[in-house]
C-alpha cells in the first residue's frame, strides 16, 4: 500500500515537472538538483510515515481515481492530497526537514 502512495505522488511530481515553466522560480530551484534522487528520498520519507489508516483510505481512494465521475474523481484527489501533505508534515516532525526546495514541495501534491 506505501508503494501505491509513492507511486501516485511520482507519477503527480513527473507530471507537473513535465508542464512547469522553464523560467518559474520552481524550474530554476530544481535545474541546480539531482531530481530523481530528491523525489524518492523524499517520496520514501512522506510514505514511510503514512499510518495503516491512511493507508487504507488511500487505496480507496486510488481506485475512485478511475471513475468517471469529475466530481469524484477530483474529491479523491483533494483527499489524497490531504494524505500526502499530513504524512510530509509527519515525515518531517521525525526525521528533519524534506530535501526538496520549499519553493517546489507543491509539486509532489497536484495529484
Amino acid at each position: 500500500m506505501r508503494y501505491m502512495l509513492a507511486e501516485i505522488m511520482r507519477q503527480a511530481a513527473r507530471n507537473a515537472l513535465r508542464h512547469l515553466d522553464p523560467k518559474s522560480d520552481v524550474a530554476k530551484a530544481l535545474q541546480k538538483a539531482d531530481i530523481d534522487a530528491i523525489l524518492n528520498d523524499d517520496i520514501r520519507r512522506i510514505s514511510a510515515a503514512v499510518s495503516f489508516l491512511e493507508m487504507t483510505r488511500a487505496v480507496a481512494l486510488a481506485a475512485q481515481l478511475k471513475s468517471n465521475n469529475p466530481a469524484q474523481i477530483e474529491s479523491a484527489k483533494q483527499e489524497l492530497k490531504k494524505i500526502a501533505q499530513s504524512a510530509a508534515a509527519k515525515a518531517e516532525a521525525k526525521g528533519g526537514k524534506l530535501n526538496i526546495p520549499d519553493s517546489c514541495r507543491d509539486f509532489l501534491f497536484q495529484l
